[in-house]
């Protein structure tokens, strides 16, 4: 049995040589199979469940509500397959020399394989040797050491990898257990997007962009920041932690239950409506693009297209047109602090203190856009156009009818 820092050989016979110690591995037993905070990471899990029933019959009760479980065979087949990891791991030039299982993903993984030598020893002979001991200690050591490379490659290439339910592999190994909970959902009556707040673990970065898209209030943890970020902002900001896999067994038992949601496997919409069952979120389309797509502030300046264009011609060093103001407009607003745009046309400044970036906007844009929208916080422009009505026709099942709802 192995955990981050530290192997324990167990001695299992020596323990079922007396009442006392049969007491003591049952124990063991529930403590290790039952404790809803801890992830049990195996390979061929279902195997190891099998043989302990077999051996210990009272164990399978500790099966029937089992949770946490992860099987690295699985979960193997979805990572390796993929391009981007056998460039990374240069999978192809892996060659397989007899070893299979374990043996030959520990190769693929380390470049080495595990030596299996010792598994079909004599393991009830006393005292174990060495040999088997080290054995015993790196067989189930190198399962924490992939399942912390393989979320290391889910985080660098954003994979989504589809958890092992709980229920499929207890129900394989004993044909009793059931452990798909199905969590809670918030009661209350329907709520607008914006009182939904939510951080976003770094396996999420594509959803969390689209969740702000829909205007709810979205962090989203960036590469190389630890989930300890995400415990801070719920605790601190009051946010709703969305999370896959391992770091939802890390922090699930930190905080409220309603307060931490495994985000289901599948594409965006399915995630996105899921989450909205959840905790009772109605989208009309007014709600879209409510939110800064870049800095998460949902306050917007309107800025008519006359004094866009003129801070797009002072940014890019243009002489505005003789017919497009006049004299002592330009004037007055080229030379004012303080006016009804929200602009500071002298510095092309916020009041926020953040630039107006309105330099890349897209000079035709200007004949057909009549209202511009700037981001408050950091001058970021927006403006309507085809990609709002591509985005709403793409969330078209979640928008709801803003008349015939009521929010």
């Amino acid at each position: 049995m192995a955990v981050l820092e530290h192997v324990f050989i167990l001695d299992v016979i020596e323990f079922d040589r007396t009442e006392e110690g049969q007491k003591l591995l049952q124990l063991l037993f529930r403590k290790l199979f039952t404790s809803e905070n801890t992830l049990r990471i195996g390979f061929g899990i279902d195997g190891d469940i099998r043989m302990i029933v077999q051996n210990y019959p009272y164990a399978q009760v500790f099966f029937e509500d089992a949770q946490n479980f992860e099987d690295l065979q699985n979960i193997s087949k979805q990572i390796m397959k993929r391009p981007d990891v056998k460039r990374k791991l240069n999978l192809d030039k892996v060659m397989r020399g007899g070893e299979k299982g374990l043996s030959f993903l520990v190769k693929q993984c380390f470049g080495k394989p595990l030596d299996k030598t010792y598994q079909i020893s004599n393991w009830e002979q006393r005292p174990l040797s060495q040999l088997q001991i080290r054995y015993a200690a790196l067989d189930a050591f190198c399962l924490i050491a992939i399942y912390d490379l393989f979320e290391k490659l889910a985080e660098e290439f954003q994979i989504i990898i589809s958890p092992n339910r709980s229920s499929d592999i207890c129900n394989n190994s004993t044909g009793s257990c059931n452990a798909n909970v199905e969590e809670c959902v918030v009661s209350g009556p329907p709520r607008r997007p914006n009182q939904l707040k939510v951080v976003c673990d770094t396996m999420l970065q594509g959803l969390g962009k689209t969740l702000r898209c829909c205007g709810v209030d979205t962090i989203t943890l960036q590469n190389g920041e630890r989930h300890m970020k995400a415990l801070e902002l719920c605790i601190q900001e009051n946010r709703v932690i969305l999370t896959v896999g391992k770091p939802f067994y890390q922090m699930r038992g930190c905080v409220p239950q309603e307060m931490c949601m495994s985000v289901p496997v599948g594409c965006v919409e399915d995630q996105l409506s899921a989450i909205f069952k959840r905790y009772n979120i109605r989208v009309t389309a007014k709600d879209l693009f409510s939110r800064c797509q870049v800095c998460n502030c949902g306050v917007f300046i309107e800025v008519k297209k006359e004094h866009m264009l003129l801070a797009y011609w002072i940014k890019n060093n243009i002489r505005p047109k003789e017919d497009f103001m006049t004299k002592h407009e330009l004037h007055h607003l080229r030379g004012s602090r303080k006016n009804d745009t929200g602009i500071d046309f002298k510095y092309l400044t916020l009041a926020s203190g953040s630039y107006l970036k309105c330099e890349s906007i897209p000079f035709p844009v200007f004949d057909t856009v009549d209202m511009f929208f700037v981001c408050s916080a950091c001058g970021k422009v927006y403006w309507e156009g085809s990609h709002f009505d591509k985005v709403v026709d793409q969330f078209s099942n979640l928008i709801v009818d803003s008349d015939t709802d009521d929010l």
